[in-house]
C-alpha cells in the first residue's frame, strides 16, 4: 500500500485529459476515487489491516466530516443538482484519502512520503519550463498583449499558473526537510526543485503565493529568532539582493517586467478590480443566505443577481469567487465557513504543539508545516485551491503526517468494524461511477464547443444530446446550461420551436443567464410577440445593463416601431470594443444598426434649423467616411443629451461646438 501511495503521488501531475473543457479536474477525481477503492479493497482482505478508529476521532477528521455533511444538508435544502452531487462526492473523496494516507503513515512512518512529493514538484516544474522554452522559440515576438496573454496560459499540467505555483508551495516543507535529512543526491534534487519553484514564481508573478512565501519566511524567523547570528543576517541580505537582481534580469529578458509594473499599479485602484467585484457580490450573497448558503455548486448561478456583471460585455463569466472562505460561506452557510476555517486552525495548533514537543529534525519539519499552512491560508483567501485535486492531496498528506501521530503513544489500537470500511468502499465505487460518467459527458461537451465554433449545427445538437444529463452534467463551468448550446444549434437550423423549448429548459437551470434571456426574446420577436420580446430583452438588461446583444436587438424593435430616439438611447448604452476593427473581428450588428437608426432618425426630423441640418449631414457623412469617429461622436451626443436633458438634435449641435 505504501508503494501504491508513492506511485500515485508521483504520477498525479501526469494525469491530464485535453478531451474535456477542464483538462484535470474530472479526470483526477476519477483517478483518485479508483486509487482509494483499490487501497480500501486491499485493506479489507488483509488480516488486522482495517483503518484505526482513532483516526476517525481526530479533530481534523471530525471537522472535515462536518464540512461534508453541512454541504450535503445545504444542497438538500436548496435542491440537488449535477454540480452539487459532483462537489459533495469530491469532498467525501478527499476525506477518504485523508483516512487512507493517515493509516499508511501510522503503519510505516512518514519519511517515505517526502521523496514522492519531491518528484511531484519536479515533474510540475520541468513540464512548465519545457513549455516556457517552447514558447520563446515559437510564440515570443507577438505584440505585447498577445505575448503576455499566451505566456499566462503556461501552467505545466495545473491549467492555471497560480494553481501551479501554489501547489508547489504546499510541497516546500517536505522538500526543505528532505534537504536537511537526506544524502547528497537528494540534497541536490531539493535545491533544483526549490530553484525552479522560485524561478516559476518570478515568471508567473503570483502575488498570493509571493505573499505566502514572505509570511512563511517571517514566521520561520520568529521560530528560530534566538538562533539567528550576525553571519546569517549578512548572508540573508546578500541572498535577498541577489534574488532581487536575478528577478529583475529574468523579468526584463523575458518581457515580463512591464506586466509586473502594470499589476503593481492596479493595486492602487482595488475597488475597480474584478477581484473586488467578486468579493462584494459574494458578500451580498452571503448576507442573503447566511445560515445554509445557496447550496453546493450554486454560487456561479446565483451570483448573476448581485451586480457582478455590471458594465460587462456579457462574453465572460466567473466560475468561482477566487476566495475559498467566501466560496464555502456562500454555498454552505455559516457552519461550513466555521468548519473550513477550523481545519486550518486545528492543523496550526497540532503543528505548533508538535514543534514544542519534538526535537532535532522533526522540530524543523513541524515549524515548516506551521509556516506553510499559514501561507496556504493566505493563498486560499485569494485563490481556489479547495476545488483542485492536487492541492487537496498534498493538504491531506500534511494533515495525515500531523494527526497520524496520535496513535504512536497508544498501546492498544482499535480498528473500525469492517462494515465501515465497506461503506467507504461503496462511496468510492459510487464516486468512480459518477466521475466516469461525468468525464464521458464532458468529452462530448468539448466536441460540442468545437462544432459550435465551426458552425456545424447538426453535429453540435448530436454532441449535446450525448453530453447532457440532468443527473451527471447539465451546466458548464461558466454557468451556461448545456441545453442552451443545443438551442443555439436548433436556432441556427431554423428549428425555432425546438430552440425555444431548449432555451426555456435552460432557463430553469440558470434563470438569470443573459444569453438565454436574449435568445428567448429573439424567438418571441420572430413569432411576432413583440411585447414579450421586449420584456425578455429588458430582463437581460436588468442583469447586465451594458449587454450589447440585447441592446442592439431591443433597439431594432424600437426602430421598427419608429421610436428612433428611444432606439438611440438603448443602443448607445451598449458596452463595445473601442476600435471598429475589433468590433468587426468579433462580429455583430452594432455598427450597422447604429448607422441605420441614426439615418432614420435624421430623415424623420422636420423644420430643423440650418445649423441642425448641417450637423446631421456631417454625422451621416462620417458614418460612411469614418465610422469609428461617428460612433464616438454619437456617444458624446448621448452624454450631452442626458446631462442637458435635451433632444438629440440640440445635443448634436452642442457636440460640434466643442
Amino acid at each position: 500500500m505504501k508503494k501504491l501511495l508513492k506511485i500515485f503521488i508521483m504520477i498525479l501531475p501526469l494525469v491530464i485529459s485535453y478531451s474535456t473543457p477542464d483538462p484535470v479536474l474530472s479526470i483526477r477525481v476519477l483517478v483518485l476515487s479508483i486509487f482509494s477503492f483499490i487501497l480500501l479493497s486491499l485493506s479489507i482482505f488483509k488480516k488486522d489491516n482495517n483503518i484505526s478508529f482513532n483516526l476517525f476521532k481526530s479533530p481534523f477528521s471530525i471537522v472535515y466530516l462536518v464540512l461534508c455533511v453541512v454541504y450535503l444538508f445545504s444542497s438538500y435544502i436548496n435542491g440537488f443538482s449535477s454540480e452539487s452531487i459532483n462537489i459533495i462526492l469530491r469532498l467525501f473523496q478527499f476525506y477518504i484519502f485523508f483516512l487512507i494516507v493517515s493509516d499508511i503513515i501510522v503503519k510505516n512512518g512518514f519519511n517515505f512520503i517526502f521523496k514522492p512529493i519531491l518528484y511531484f514538484s519536479l515533474i510540475i516544474s520541468v513540464l512548465y519550463f519545457v513549455q516556457v522554452i517552447d514558447f520563446y522559440f515559437n510564440l515570443f515576438g507577438l505584440n505585447v498583449d498577445q505575448t503576455n496573454l499566451e505566456f499566462n496560459k503556461l501552467a505545466s499540467t495545473m491549467t492555471n499558473r497560480n494553481l501551479m505555483v501554489s501547489v508547489q508551495f504546499l510541497c516546500l516543507p517536505f522538500i526543505i526537510y528532505l534537504f536537511y535529512t537526506s544524502n547528497k543526491m537528494y540534497k541536490m534534487l531539493s535545491v533544483i526543485s526549490l530553484s525552479l519553484f522560485v524561478l516559476a514564481l518570478i515568471l508567473t508573478q503570483t502575488r498570493a503565493v509571493l505573499l505566502a512565501v514572505i509570511i512563511g519566511i517571517f514566521i520561520m524567523t520568529l521560530f528560530y529568532r534566538k538562533k539567528i547570528s550576525k553571519k546569517f543576517i549578512i548572508y540573508s541580505i546578500i541572498s535577498l539582493i541577489a534574488l532581487i537582481t536575478t528577478s529583475y534580469i529574468v523579468l526584463k529578458q523575458t518581457g515580463r517586467y512591464e506586466i509586473m509594473i502594470q499589476k503593481t499599479k492596479q493595486l492602487s485602484n482595488i475597488t475597480e478590480s474584478g477581484r473586488y467585484k467578486l468579493y462584494k457580490s459574494t458578500m451580498d450573497m452571503i448576507s442573503d443566505y447566511p445560515l445554509i448558503g445557496v447550496g453546493a455548486g450554486n454560487w456561479k448561478v446565483e451570483v448573476w443577481k448581485y451586480g457582478l456583471y455590471n458594465n460587462n460585455m456579457g462574453n465572460s463569466f466567473a466560475q468561482r469567487p477566487h476566495n475559498d472562505f467566501l466560496w464555502v460561506f456562500a454555498e454552505g452557510g455559516i457552519l461550513a465557513f466555521v468548519s473550513y476555517l477550523l481545519l486550518f486552525l486545528i492543523i496550526l495548533k497540532k503543528s505548533y504543539d508538535e514543534f514544542k514537543n519534538s526535537d532535532g529534525n522533526e522540530k524543523i519539519l513541524y515549524s515548516l508545516l506551521f509556516s506553510t499552512i499559514i501561507g496556504y491560508l493566505v493563498i486560499s483567501f485569494f485563490d481556489f485551491p479547495m476545488e483542485r485535486v492536487s492541492h487537496n492531496v498534498i493538504f491531506m498528506i500534511i494533515a495525515a503526517v500531523l494527526f497520524s501521530k496520535i496513535n504512536k503513544s497508544k498501546k492498544v489500537v482499535n480498528k473500525v468494524p469492517k462494515f465501515v470500511t465497506l461503506l467507504l468502499i461503496l462511496m468510492s465505487t459510487y464516486t468512480i461511477s459518477f466521475s466516469y460518467n461525468r468525464y464521458q459527458k464532458e468529452i462530448h461537451f468539448k466536441n460540442a464547443l468545437r462544432f459550435k465554433d465551426e458552425g456545424k449545427n447538426r453535429l453540435l445538437v448530436n454532441a449535446i444530446n450525448e453530453a447532457y444529463d440532468s443527473y451527471y452534467y447539465d451546466i458548464d463551468n461558466t454557468s451556461t446550461p448545456l441545453l442552451w448550446y443545443r438551442g443555439i444549434g436548433y436556432f441556427n437550423m431554423n428549428s425555432f420551436d425546438k430552440a425555444f423549448d431548449d432555451f426555456k429548459a435552460a432557463m430553469d437551470v440558470n434563470p438569470n443567464h443573459v444569453h438565454i434571456l436574449n435568445n428567448l426574446a429573439t424567438i418571441y420577436e420572430i413569432k411576432g410577440k413583440h411585447k414579450k420580446a421586449k420584456e425578455y430583452y429588458n430582463k437581460a438588461l436588468e442583469i447586465i445593463p451594458t449587454f450589447k446583444e440585447s441592446r442592439v436587438n431591443l433597439s431594432a424593435i424600437l426602430y421598427n416601431e419608429k421610436e428612433y430616439e428611444q432606439a438611440l438611447d438603448v443602443i448607445l448604452e451598449s458596452k463595445v470594443y473601442s476600435g471598429i476593427w475589433k468590433r468587426k473581428e468579433k462580429g455583430g450588428n452594432y455598427d450597422k444598426y447604429l448607422k441605420i437608426i441614426v439615418s432614420s432618425w435624421a430623415n424623420n426630423l422636420i423644420n430643423n434649423s440650418e445649423e441642425g441640418e448641417l450637423r446631421i449631414k456631417n454625422i451621416l457623412n462620417s458614418f460612411d467616411k469614418n465610422p469609428s469617429f461617428a460612433e464616438k461622436r454619437m456617444r458624446e451626443v448621448k452624454e450631452i443629451k442626458d446631462n442637458l436633458n435635451c433632444n438629440y438634435i440640440t445635443a448634436l449641435i452642442e457636440a460640434y461646438k466643442k
